[in-house]
């Protein structure tokens, strides 16, 4: 999965530079975003047009990694990050997984498939596409004001 990340690929897509596997140690070296990440950003004051920069990136990417069998299966705000004047790129690719055969697979994630704990396709990725949405016209965390077990019966 990984090494797809290490390809051209896409401009909203953090790209894998390189990684080092010894034996205590594992890592990743990532293209550096020097913005920080979008709900750091959302902290402040966003500018003119902010966004549409950040949805269509975040679309953008997120087709992208669908279109080449990758679920993200953890998109939120601070894997969003945020690059120069107009970069927006996809991150943190810890629990991704490849779209099996049925188009399904099980994990744990944000849509309700996963509170359920039902499989679920790519309509996962994309409920948590909405909740970025949220955010980012309401420049708050969808379902903060609540437990995590009232967001999960919520969901």
């Amino acid at each position: 999965m990984l090494a797809g990340l290490s390809q051209p690929g896409h401009p909203n897509v953090v790209r894998l530079l390189g990684a080092v596997e010894e034996r205590l140690t594992r890592c990743v070296i990532l293209e550096y975003c020097d913005g920080g990440d979008l709900q750091q950003a959302l902290q402040r004051p966003t500018p003119r047009r902010f966004f549409f920069r950040v949805a269509s990136g975040v679309a953008a990417g997120l087709t992208f990694l669908h279109a080449n069998g990758v679920m993200h299966r953890d998109l939120k705000s601070p894997n969003v990050l945020l690059h120069g004047e107009h970069g927006v790129k996809i991150a943190d690719f810890g629990l991704a997984a490849g779209v099996q055969p049925t188009g399904l697979t099980r994990t744990h994630c944000l849509g309700r498939e996963i509170v359920m704990h039902e499989a679920y396709s790519k309509s996962a990725d994309v409920f948590s596409y909405a909740m970025i949405l949220f955010e980012l016209i309401t420049h708050t965390v969808p379902f903060s004001d609540r437990s995590a077990l009232q967001a999960a019966v919520s969901i």
